[in-house]
């Protein structure tokens, strides 16, 4: 076989040995603020900030658990191997060797994104047992640094070898969840949507590509190893899904997304905060521009829910002024727009009225604080 070639996607790669695993993680996962806002300077007329109230940090610190660990870490090297051996056994009845799965040798925790040209090599794929450790380092790196780039870029790695060796397992969708997470925090939707697929194909039991090349045998497949989500995560990225079909457009996306919340999979389930049932009320407030309902769910939504909210804010405002201008006659004061639209003060208000054409009354000697519905209107 000839050398392996491969195309780097950084300039530099810091070598961390397993013995310089850090702590376990047991910190938020980016909910600190790292989505600057996009214009730079002060507040911005397509994102939404709320008051950091005793309500919103009870929200936050909710928040936090979806990132920390849970149970005893001395038996998930063990749990997570046996998805695999129970695929390597049916593997073997199917008269294939078990030799023709990959296992790598790499032990370095932090290793860069390498486009795959040729076959990979076992001493540049790492393990399993190193994988668990390196995703603990980079949400521990992540959470001190907040660096997307360099996070983004080592779970694409990691990702890498998990598909180059054809694993499937609890820590598989441990990471793709994890992934997507960070990339609802950043707005980065399109990467966002392939972990969003690959945990779907997953948790059904289908093999999966996640963009290198390498699509998992049918072999692999073990049906006396199903893999499932707890119900709240589930939940989660349904309620995910049913956002991002709405921020896309994708109407017919949108009602296969609708038609999997059905009455059986949330009965019994009221005491959970459903992401799904939230979902489905921002759908309705957009679709019937009822911005009021639309801004109250933006305060109060679940989980990440609101990084996804944030692509709608924009169109809800553009269609709620037209209403507004076209109900309210003669006049109507800058103020009512501030409350109705929840921008952040009268200055940002007057802002984003003159991005929409808006007709101010000026009065000699004193600031703006009505507008001319008609002549907007008509404009």
């Amino acid at each position: 076989m000839g050398k392996l070639k491969r195309k780097s996607l950084s300039k530099s790669s810091k070598v961390v040995s397993v013995a310089e695993t850090p702590a376990v993680y047991s910190e938020d996962l980016g909910t600190k603020g790292i989505k600057q806002l996009r214009n730079g300077q002060g507040a911005s007329l397509e994102g939404f900030s709320l008051v950091v109230n005793s309500t919103e940090k009870k929200r936050r610190l909710e928040r936090k658990a979806r990132f920390k660990v849970t149970g005893d870490k001395s038996k998930t090297i063990d749990l997570l191997y046996r998805p695999l051996d129970a695929a390597r056994n049916s593997h073997d009845k199917a008269g294939s060797k078990q030799s023709d799965r990959l296992i790598g040798e790499n032990t370095s925790l932090e290793k860069p994104y390498l486009r795959l040209t040729d076959f990979p090599k076992k001493e540049d794929v790492r393990p399993l047992s190193v994988l668990v450790k390196s995703l603990a380092h980079i949400k521990n790196r992540y959470i001190k640094d907040e660096d997307f780039e360099w996070a983004n870029e080592q779970l694409k790695s990691v990702r890498q070898d998990l598909t180059v060796q054809r694993l499937r397992n609890s820590f598989v969708l441990e990471v793709y969840e994890t992934h997507a997470r960070i990339l609802l925090e950043e707005g980065d939707l399109d990467e966002f949507n392939q972990c969003q697929t690959v945990i779907r194909s997953i948790v059904k039991g289908a093999g999966y590509d996640d963009g290198c090349g390498e699509m998992p045998s049918e072999e692999i497949r073990d049906s006396n190893t199903p893999l499932a989500q707890n119900e709240e995560t589930e939940d989660e990225f349904r309620g995910y899904g049913i956002l991002y079909a709405l921020v896309r457009n994708a109407w017919s996306q949108l009602k296969l997304e609708l038609a999997q919340v059905n009455a059986s999979s949330l009965e019994g389930r009221e005491g959970i905060e459903l992401s799904s049932v939230h979902a489905i009320q921002v759908v309705k407030a957009v679709q019937e521009c009822d911005y009021r309902t639309f801004f109250r769910l933006y305060e109060c939504a679940p989980h990440l829910s609101a990084y996804l909210m944030d692509f709608l804010v924009k169109r809800v405002r553009n269609e709620a002024y037209n209403r507004i201008i076209a109900s309210h006659r003669p006049t109507v004061s800058i103020e009512y727009i501030r409350d109705a639209l929840h921008l952040a003060d009268l200055e940002e208000t007057r802002r984003f009225l003159r991005q929409q054409g808006a007709s101010f009354i000026h009065e000699k000697g004193e600031p703006t604080f009505w507008i001319d519905c008609k002549s907007s209107l008509s404009g």
